[in-house]
């Protein structure tokens, strides 16, 4: 499934071709300027562990894990997050086909994709 989003997603240009294989119009630089960002990486880890969350929860999560500090006792760094999911990370993971992402419901579910996304990112955060 990450190969099809390679293929979805990657550019023209870019053609990775080994013996045996489909070629792939894969452009690793979206998959890594997805992830490239500590914060993106976290949120797909998370939305996968819980397959469904909502956006609130998703900015508390990412308050304690970056600050260490519970919301309610920094309600401007919670905020800062809130518009930074709101804003940026959600509708890039959303457009790049590894979330859903409903701004109306303020809920954000795992794809397929994002998923194998996650796994990945397990894969590399052990040392393979």
């Amino acid at each position: 499934m990450l190969r099809e989003w390679f293929i979805r997603k990657g550019s023209a240009g870019d053609k990775v071709v080994s013996e045996g294989s489909p070629k792939i119009s894969a452009d690793k630089h979206v998959f890594f300027d997805v992830f490239k960002n500590q914060r993106r990486r976290y949120i797909i880890q998370l939305v996968a562990e819980n397959e469904e969350i909502d956006i609130a929860d998703l900015a508390e999560q990412l308050t304690i894990e970056e600050t260490g500090n519970e919301p309610e006792g920094d309600k401007e760094e919670y905020k800062k997050r809130y518009v930074s999911l709101y804003q940026t990370h959600l509708p890039m993971l959303n457009g790049s086909g590894l979330i859903d992402y409903s701004e109306e419901a303020g809920v954000v579910e795992i794809r397929e994709d994002g998923r194998l996304a996650s796994d990945l990112l397990e894969i590399i955060d052990r040392g393979f």
